[in-house]
C-alpha cells in the first residue's frame, strides 16, 4: 500500500508539473496587456481588416507618405514603394510607428497590423508562435500584392526573416532583436518570466513546445536557416543589453552569410533599439542603399 501511495504523490506531482507548464505556455504565449496607443501623426492613413488563417481578421494600418495624399483621392494608392512592419509577442502595431515614421520620412508607404491574439486583431483558439506571424505576414503581402520591403521586431523579425527568404514579392528585410531558432533561444524570453524558477520550468517548457509544435523544429520555421542563402539585402541588429534574445546571437548571425549589414547598439536592450542614437542613421543609410 505504501507503495502504490509513492506512486500516487508521483504521478500527482507529474500532472501538476505538465499543467504547470500548460497553463504559463498558453498565459506567455497569448500575453498580451502591453499595448500602446500610439497611432501615426503623418500622411493619409487607412484602416482595412485583413484576412489570415482561420479565417481571422487583422487590423492593419496603411499610412501613404505626404508626397502622396494629393494624389490618393479616393482610391487605394498602391503603387509606391512600401514597407510591412510586423511587431513581437504581446505587442500590437502602434509598438511599431516610430520605425514607420522613418520609413515614411523617406517617401514610403508603411503598412502596419497587429497580429492575432495582439491588438484589436482576432483571437484565436491555440497561442501564438513564429509559424503563425509568418502566416500573418504572408497574408497582408498577398493582400498588398506587390513587392515590398520587411521590418520587424523580436519575434516578429524572426518571422520576417523566413517570410523575406521565401516570398519573391520581398526585396530587403530589416530584423531588429529576432530569435535564430524557436524553441531553442526562448531562455531568456522565459527567464525573464520565470525568474528563479527557470531552472525548474524551463527544460519542461521547451519540452512540452517540442511535442506540442513539433512544426517549430522544422528548418523552414528558422530564421538562422532562412538566413543562410538569402541574397536579398537585409540588416539584423541587437542591443548589447538584451535580455531575451542574446546580442550574442549577432555572431551566428554574421557567421551564416557573410552579406548581412549588422549593427550592435551598446546602450541598448531588448525593446528600446530605436531609440538609441545611431538608429536612425543606420536605417536611412539601409533604406537609400536598397532605392539605389
Amino acid at each position: 500500500m505504501q507503495i502504490i501511495g509513492y506512486v500516487v504523490i508521483i504521478i500527482s506531482v507529474i500532472v501538476f508539473y505538465i499543467f504547470i507548464l500548460l497553463a504559463f505556455s498558453i498565459i506567455s504565449a497569448k500575453k498580451g496587456g502591453r499595448n500602446v496607443d500610439n497611432p501615426p501623426d503623418w500622411g493619409k492613413i487607412q484602416e482595412h481588416w485583413i484576412e489570415t488563417a482561420n479565417s481571422r481578421k487583422l487590423e492593419c494600418w496603411v499610412v501613404y507618405p505626404d508626397k502622396l495624399i494629393d494624389k490618393i483621392g479616393e482610391e487605394v494608392y498602391r503603387d509606391n514603394k512600401a514597407v510591412l512592419l510586423t511587431h513581437g509577442w504581446g505587442r500590437n502595431r502602434d509598438r511599431m510607428v516610430s520605425r514607420a515614421k522613418i520609413w515614411g520620412e523617406q517617401g514610403y508607404t508603411t503598412i502596419l497590423f497587429s497580429a492575432r491574439n495582439h491588438g484589436n486583431s482576432d483571437s484565436d483558439i491555440l497561442p501564438m508562435n513564429i509559424y503563425k506571424f509568418t502566416q500573418d505576414i504572408e497574408s497582408i503581402i498577398s493582400w498588398w500584392g506587390r513587392e515590398l520591403v520587411l521590418q520587424g521586431h523580436s519575434i516578429g523579425a524572426g518571422a520576417s526573416i523566413i517570410v523575406a527568404a521565401r516570398n519573391n514579392l520581398v526585396r530587403a528585410v530589416v530584423a531588429d532583436a529576432p530569435p535564430r531558432a524557436i524553441p531553442n533561444d526562448l531562455q531568456g524570453y522565459y527567464k525573464s518570466a520565470l525568474g528563479i524558477f527557470t531552472f525548474l520550468l524551463y527544460p519542461g517548457m521547451i519540452l512540452f513546445i517540442q511535442l506540442m509544435f513539433r512544426k517549430l523544429t522544422k528548418e523552414e520555421y528558422s530564421p538562422i536557416h532562412a538566413v543562410k542563402n538569402m541574397s536579398k539585402p537585409a540588416m539584423i541588429q541587437y542591443g548589447r543589453h538584451d535580455i531575451v534574445f542574446s546580442h550574442e546571437f549577432i555572431k551566428t548571425y554574421q557567421e551564416t552569410n557573410l552579406s548581412l549589414i549588422t549593427h550592435l547598439y551598446e546602450d541598448a536592450h531588448h525593446s528600446d533599439l530605436c531609440r538609441q542614437e545611431n538608429y536612425y542613421h543606420n536605417l536611412t543609410e539601409f533604406i537609400r542603399s536598397i532605392d539605389v
